[in-house]
């Protein structure tokens, strides 16, 4: 219906040239023909699965950059990725499971602050529960 000429009769469906001819179903030029199915430059055809630069072909599960690679599980930076797990600054994870500041660390082994008793007499008395009296019950339970 269309009556092309002889030269058109191949490209009528692609609506292309006759060098196009071949990478039709791409719509790419003659040099990407190999990577007509990934519809992406001849560079990237290893990454044609990923949809991503060459560079970027490790951390495509992960979208991050070649950096943040061994960050891509814990969603962090590369500073942070020690602390992921407590989400603290890296100063802040040797106190992240007492929950209490670099300072108060000593004193949260201790039992706590005692009010500001100097002489120590009740840090033996409220501490007795935990560092004393369950003493007995572990030797009997073993």
């Amino acid at each position: 219906k269309a009556s092309p000429t002889d030269e058109k009769i191949r490209t009528d469906k692609a609506g292309a040239t006759d060098k196009e001819i071949k990478t039709m179903k791409a719509g790419a030029t003659d040099e990407k023909i190999k990577t007509e199915e990934a519809g992406v430059t001849d560079t990237e055809i290893k990454t044609e699965e990923a949809d991503v630069t060459d560079k970027e072909v490790k951390t495509e599960e992960a979208g991050a950059t070649d950096k943040k690679v061994k960050t891509e599980k814990a969603g962090a930076t590369d500073e942070k990725i020690r602390t992921d797990k407590a989400g603290a600054t890296d100063k802040q994870i040797k106190t992240v499971k007492a929950g209490a500041t670099d300072e108060k660390i000593r004193t949260e082994e201790a039992g706590g602050k005692q009010g500001g008793v100097k002489d120590g007499g009740n840090l033996d008395a409220k501490g007795a529960d935990s560092q004393v009296a369950k003493l007995p019950e572990v030797t009997t339970m073993t």
